[in-house]
């Protein structure tokens, strides 16, 4: 295949693999390889014939070490590295061993927005290639609207709004309070002085005087 070829798919191949993820139905069905199934389409649709001569068509870094002959590298296996660059498996060795790794399963959720460290001296070519050619996908895409930077402007965006949506309402400020007036005591009112048979108190204190 002609980069010119590949070149002519690439934009359906992108587009179509888009509308499969798109579809639940589909998506349950073709799983993770629905990519593959959109590069088919799309080499069909761009009216491509497709011939298999080379025998070492695809690496798969990092269990192919050179680069040999090969038209492609199959990026699915993670790589693993010591500090002197020898590749391993990570289930084998002590985790503070590895002192550097790529696997395109940490990045499942949100693109790279930076470049990928380089792996260490000594490190498979396969495996130097591999990690150099998304650096340079990056950077090749940092203005394009589908491009890394803008996926990240674009998370950056969405998590401020739900920010904003989640952030507690700014309750009114209360009224000051009222400072209380002393209650008014009860006048007691002394009781009306009592008759008895039409004679008042006077008329009696009158009579004791006499």
């Amino acid at each position: 295949m002609h980069r010119d070829d590949l070149a002519a798919v690439a934009p359906g191949w992108r587009d179509i693999s888009i509308a499969l993820h798109g579809d639940a139905a589909v998506r349950a069905a073709t799983g993770w390889v629905g990519e593959m199934y959109g590069f088919a389409l799309a080499v069909c649709q761009a009216g491509l014939a497709l011939e298999l001569r080379e025998q070492e068509l695809m690496l798969h870094p990092p269990f192919d070490k050179e680069l040999g002959t090969a038209s492609i590298i199959h990026y699915t296996y993670g790589s693993f590295c010591l500090a002197n660059g020898t590749t391993v498996d990570p289930a084998k060795v002590p985790k503070e061993l590895v002192s550097w790794s790529f696997d395109k399963r940490f990045f499942e959720r949100d693109y790279p927005t930076a470049q990928v460290p380089l792996p260490p001296a000594g490190a498979p070519p396969s495996v130097l290639r591999t990690v150099s050619a998304i650096n340079e996908a990056l950077a090749a895409s940092a203005g394009e609207p589908w491009g890394a930077q803008a996926y990240l402007k674009g998370k950056q965006a969405e998590a401020a709004a739900k920010a904003s949506v989640e952030a507690p309402a700014t309750k009114p400020a209360e009224p000051a309070a009222k400072v209380a007036k002393p209650a008014k005591k009860a006048v007691r009112k002394a009781p009306a002085p009592k008759e008895a048979d039409g004679e008042t108190e006077e008329d009696g204190e009158a009579e004791e005087a006499r």
